[in-house]
């Protein structure tokens, strides 16, 4: 590797519990984190707080993970992009890829270990696996690294990657697989297609958070992409949200709410597409894939179907290997990045909702505060296709369905189609 540049390169993830046993301490941490519960000067509550919720909520959120095999693939299936991207950037770098995980092994601690042990580093690339920025993801993660990391003075520079949710292969990922899952339909142009991002409290959009904007803008972004390159591309699309809980305010509408109502307008064929997951984890299979297909059940829609995460598809891992390899000085945004310290005012009122919404209204599991350019630069290469292209199950997705209950299982799951969750 000699001449090469030597990159450490640092994949940041949500995590999830890797055994029901995990669910639990899993819960404990994410309750634990200051841009879940913003306690403000009352922060000494925090532990007891996160200690009483995890302890409730574990036993109806690790039954849901049960029905999806008993435990998270997300740490499997970010191993398997890490992998990728190694196997990518070596003919470029010499890369030292590790995964910081915000609430579950490994977390942010042992990737800096990792890195340390590795020896001298040219340089470190900071990479969240969010496409598009929140600050109870992206914001979260990239804090975590500095308390545990430490300010990079003397050490090598760093790169940031905060977004890439605009970004034309992340687009043409998006649009390759919806397309692989169109070729189900009869006739997809008269299907209705629905975006499903996660959910994000009005407060935090209100304090400045970009997430809806960059979700919208991605929505678009795909859907110019797919019309080009697909002349039965659904006609009919919508934007929705999910993983809502509690009495406060949150981004409208609400996937469930969507699924309900189209349903009494007689709708019958729908694909949802999980726009802001690069992995599948416990709201792609279970609050998508068995909970809202139970709902459009219900409601009398006959074909329901969800695109599978873009995984370790080629222009993801391309994406990455770009953002890994470039050259460039990142500017340090401090308001957007909360190296300066919030202000949070909370009082009675504020600790009493929190406790409200999360001890008394469901859960379904894992994250609950997840909170356009990219077509002109792909226009070159787009063509039309009369069907989308044939998918093929990617290797390594035989486990999550053999894991899921048949009785539970998606009837494309059931067959082995493009459209069981995978990588």
């Amino acid at each position: 590797m000699a001449g090469k540049k030597r990159v450490g390169i640092v994949l940041f993830q949500l995590g999830g519990p890797d055994s029901r046993e995990a669910v639990q301490p899993f819960l404990l941490n994410l309750f634990l984190d200051p841009d879940i519960i913003p306690l403000g000067p009352l922060g000494l509550l925090r532990r007891p707080i996160a200690k009483l919720i995890s302890s409730r909520r574990s036993i109806p959120v690790a039954k849901k993970y049960a029905e999806i095999g008993g435990r998270s693939p997300i740490g499997a299936l970010t191993e398997r992009q890490r992998q990728a991207l190694v196997q990518a950037v070596s003919p470029h770098v010499d890369p030292v890829a590790v995964t910081a995980m915000r609430y579950w092994h490994p977390l942010t601690s042992e990737a800096v270990q990792g890195l340390r042990k590795a020896g001298p580093l040219d340089e470190i690339v900071l990479l969240p696996l969010y496409p598009h920025y929140s600050y109870a993801t992206t914001l979260s993660s990239l804090k975590e690294w500095r308390r545990v990391y430490g300010q990079p003075d003397g050490g090598p520079p760093e790169r940031t990657v905060d977004h890439f949710y605009d970004h034309p292969l992340y687009i043409e990922a998006l649009v390759e697989r919806i397309g692989s899952v169109l070729r189900q339909f009869a006739d997809s142009s008269r299907i209705h297609l629905i975006f499903s991002a996660h959910g994000l409290p009005m407060s935090l959009v209100e304090k400045g958070d970009p997430y809806p904007k960059q979700i919208e803008a991605t929505v678009r972004a795909v859907c110019e992409l797919g019309a080009k390159q697909y002349t039965e591309w659904p006609r009919t699309h919508l934007l929705c949200y999910q993983s809502r809980v509690g009495p406060a305010k949150w981004l409208q509408p609400p996937l469930t709410e969507t699924i309900e109502r189209l349903g009494r307008e007689g709708v019958k064929e729908m694909l949802v597409v999980p726009i802001s997951f690069v992995t599948e984890h416990i709201e792609t299979l279970h609050e998508i894939n068995i909970e809202a297909r139970e709902d459009a059940e219900k409601v009398g829609i006959e074909t329901f179907r969800m695109m599978p995460a873009v995984g370790t598809r080629r222009y993801l891992s391309q994406l990455l290997r770009i953002w890994s390899c470039a050259r460039w000085e990142s500017k340090q945004d401090r308001h957007r990045h909360g190296w300066r310290r919030r202000k949070w005012a909370v009082g009675r009122f504020e600790i009493w909702r929190f406790l409200s919404a999360y001890l008394y209204v469901g859960f379904p599991g894992g994250l609950r505060l997840s909170t356009s350019r990219a077509v002109a630069a792909s226009s070159s290469r787009t063509r039309t296709r009369t069907r989308p292209r044939p998918s093929r199950l990617p290797a390594g997705s035989a486990w999550i369905v053999a894991t899921i209950p048949a009785s539970r299982r998606a009837p494309c799951a059931r067959s082995a189609s493009a459209c069981v969750p995978n990588a």
